[in-house]
């Protein structure tokens, strides 16, 4: 069960990111959460640190102004030609990525590629997760 949008590649994950007057900006950023995909056979992530962090992703993350985006299945990510990792320079999952711009899709590519994130382990240490999302 996933509570956000999900974009099956990095063009679609870069076209979930809002423009106009919706577009993010420092004061209104958008989230994208890239995770691992979920196994068939267990319809859970076959990522520990994935499960493990969902709660808290689901109970901090504002929905209307973020996108889930499911990586691949282990050997997919694993892969150093996996397209999120080269499109967003994605070292591992999950990663909070938050995005603050909005521009062409090459601009904005390189700008998620550099964007504050947080990645693992520092996304269960509330007081880091509530600074980074600025609640």
């Amino acid at each position: 069960m996933s509570l956000f949008p999900q974009a099956p590649s990095p063009a679609a994950a870069l076209s979930a990111i809002p423009t106009g007057s919706n577009a993010p900006s420092p004061a209104s950023p958008y989230f994208l959460i890239f995770f691992a995909s979920v196994e068939e056979s267990t319809g859970k992530s076959w990522c520990p640190d994935c499960v493990r962090v969902e709660p808290t992703i689901e109970q901090h993350v504002p929905q209307a102004r973020s996108s889930l985006i499911y990586v691949g299945q282990r050997a997919d990510w694993k892969s150093p030609e996996n397209a999120f990792r080269q499109a967003f320079g994605l070292k591992g999952v999950p990663t909070i990525v938050r995005v603050e711009s909005s521009a062409d899709q090459g601009s904005l590519q390189a700008h998620i590629a550099s964007a504050p994130k947080l990645v693992e382990g520092e996304i269960l240490d509330e007081a880091k997760l509530k600074d980074f999302l600025r609640i």
